[in-house]
């Protein structure tokens, strides 16, 4: 028999509440979980990013990236999945996790980059032109990328994401 295929996750896991942690927490509950090793990395590893408020949530929010940094790069070493999946919507989350799946690809592991956001339309059209080819290049930098409908294909295909690298994916509910 062959090994189950190791998928390394990155996103937000429940209990936070979003469409991001309901799709994770759906994915945990399927019974795919029984055929795929999946291996989670959570999207925040300082938990009080939840509960506080103010500039120390902003000084939270910055050390949470080097700390999802080095945890994504341990377990893409040591874990050696086949796969890397990642979630993100826009903004300065998109730059991280489209860099983590970037990473991934240095290392040999195919990436999949999941758009969830609702304005990442908004997001991409109203950031400067430098930003925009850097939006670009991080998703072209990934192996994959999961749409969540033909429409939003249509969208990164007119931004010049290479068709090839788009898959759609329509959000499932269990």
């Amino acid at each position: 028999t062959s090994k189950p295929l190791k998928i390394l996750v990155h996103g937000s896991l429940p209990p936070p509440l979003g469409g991001m942690a309901t799709y994770v927490q759906d994915y945990m509950n399927s019974p795919i979980s029984e055929r795929i090793r999946i291996l989670f990395s959570r999207s925040t590893v300082l938990r009080w990013v939840y509960t506080t408020k103010g500039l120390f949530n902003k000084c939270l929010r910055v050390l949470n990236v080097p700390c999802i940094t080095a945890v994504w790069l341990v377990m893409l070493i040591f874990r050696r999945p086949d796969v890397a999946h990642l979630h993100t919507s826009s903004h300065a989350g998109f730059f991280i996790r489209a860099g983590l799946g970037v990473m991934a690809r240095v290392l040999l592991v195919p990436s999949v980059l999941h758009i969830h956001g609702a304005r990442f339309k908004e997001f991409y059209r109203e950031s400067s032109r430098p930003i925009r080819w850097l939006i670009r290049r991080l998703i072209q930098g990934n192996s994959q990328i999961i749409a969540l409908s033909e429409k939003w294909r249509e969208f990164f295909e007119s931004i010049g994401i290479s068709p090839g690298k788009i898959t759609v994916m329509t959000n499932c509910v269990f």
